[in-house]
């Protein structure tokens, strides 16, 4: 057996670790891993302790805290306060951030949401502790952000009040409410932590990226927000079979990924409705051809009435454009307006630029930089929607001007990270 002293010594910045060996088997004294007595409030201890950023030492914090606090037989316990584990629960794993052995679980079940000691969630726990690749597995699945527990608290008040900023971030990003008030009559910014959580948490409410995320969450549209690299690339993700075109893109190639910049007004209802072409009606409003473009029936590229289609780039670059793509303000900087797309081979005519003198120029991007999607077989009406199959969103993205300035030096290095993120 493990000494209960010898956790102290595990390369607390390893997380390949040997769960059952390493932590399960091992005997630990709660009360010193704390460094508290048994008078004192296991809370405190925990609420001093828990914003290491040692994955192991969160590891043991966790587990100390809720061997002195739970009402179950998880611990067997021997005079000297040596405790060791009984059980190999979700409870547990969840505990101890063992993330293969969620997964595990939640493959053969689909109980993401039932309540267990407390009526914490899974969620809940591991927002308590911090385990931001936990949380982030659990909201993907979509576990509830907002379910609250026995003393009406939410995922974001417990992660809030233990001073996580990036699971807040990421609870925020998942549409997590700052408006639900527990037992204490408190909101999740009135428990932060640090000042500056409380802030970020408050400032997110209303911010207008978060908004319309929200908004679009709430109504069954949107699965989850995505902020990368500081900040300079924020992604909300359609609902829907995404996932089936992006295995398409990536593995079969039948598809091309492209991009188009708009007016942050019209968003919400691209996103909704997809790309249309001048004339088509969505909602109760005409899609009309802005001032300063290409008006119908004129020609270009020796096509007539070049405006009666959807365009596209490949490049973010272009559709960025101030011409096309509003700019906007978030938390100071500066965003331009995009929606991603995927747009099937074959469907589009490639074409030059129309925009006479650009914004931002990027060198190396491609020289055809407008995707015109056809509608159908006939050669001489190529350029309308065939149908949603050609022209897939994905997502709407806001990408920080300063980001694409400073990087149209090198076009492909900044594709490639505004490319990289998470397949929904």
């Amino acid at each position: 057996m493990i000494s209960k002293y010898e956790y102290r010594n595990i390369n607390t910045n390893r997380r390949d670790i040997d769960f059952e060996q390493e932590i399960y088997q091992v005997g630990f004294n709660p009360y010193k891993i704390l460094d508290i007595n048994e008078s004192q409030d296991a809370r405190n201890g925990f609420y001093q302790k828990i914003s290491s950023s040692n994955f192991v030492q969160k590891i043991w914090l966790s587990l100390a805290y809720d061997a002195i606090q739970t009402t179950k037989s998880r611990y067997y316990t021997l005079n000297d306060n040596t405790y060791f584990i009984l059980e190999r629960s979700l409870e547990l794993y969840a505990l101890s951030g063992n993330i293969n052995e969620i997964k595990k679980y939640f493959v053969k079940n689909q109980l993401k949401n039932n309540k267990f000691e407390f009526d914490r969630s899974i969620l809940y726990i591991c927002c308590r502790s911090g385990y931001y690749d936990c949380v982030k597995y659990l909201l993907q699945i979509g576990s509830d952000v907002n379910m609250q527990q026995q003393h009406l608290s939410t995922p974001l008040h417990v992660a809030s009040f233990y001073g996580h900023e990036q699971v807040v971030k990421l609870l925020l990003s998942y549409g997590s409410s700052n408006k639900i008030v527990n037992k204490f009559q408190n909101i999740p910014s009135d428990e932060a932590k640090y000042l500056n959580l409380a802030h970020l948490i408050q400032t997110s409410q209303d911010d207008i990226i978060t908004r319309i995320f929200q908004e679009l969450k709430n109504e069954g549209f949107a699965t989850s927000l995505e902020r990368m690299y500081d900040d300079n690339i924020i992604r909300i993700y359609r609902k829907g079979y995404q996932r089936e075109i992006y295995f398409d893109y990536y593995q079969n190639k039948q598809y091309e990924r492209a991009y188009h910049g708009t007016k942050y007004e019209f968003l919400k209802s691209i996103f909704i409705y997809g790309l249309k072409k001048p004339g088509e009606v969505v909602g109760n409003r005409q899609v009309k051809i802005r001032d300063g473009h290409i008006q119908a029936g004129v020609s270009f590229e020796g096509k007539q009435n070049w405006s009666d289609a959807v365009f596209v780039s490949p490049s973010p670059f272009y559709a960025a454009d101030i011409c096309y793509s509003e700019r906007i303000v978030s938390q100071s900087e500066q965003y331009a307006c995009l929606v991603e797309v995927f747009v099937k081979n074959g469907s589009f005519l490639q074409a030059p630029s129309t925009v006479f003198k650009r914004s931002i120029n990027a060198k190396g991007e491609p020289s055809r930089v407008e995707y015109a999607i056809a509608k159908s077989e006939d050669k001489t009406n190529i350029y309308r929607i065939e149908n949603s199959l050609n022209v897939v969103l994905y997502s709407i993205l806001f990408i920080k001007v300063k980001f694409l300035e400073q990087n149209s030096d090198n076009y492909q290095d900044c594709l490639k990270q505004i490319q990289l993120h998470q397949i929904v």
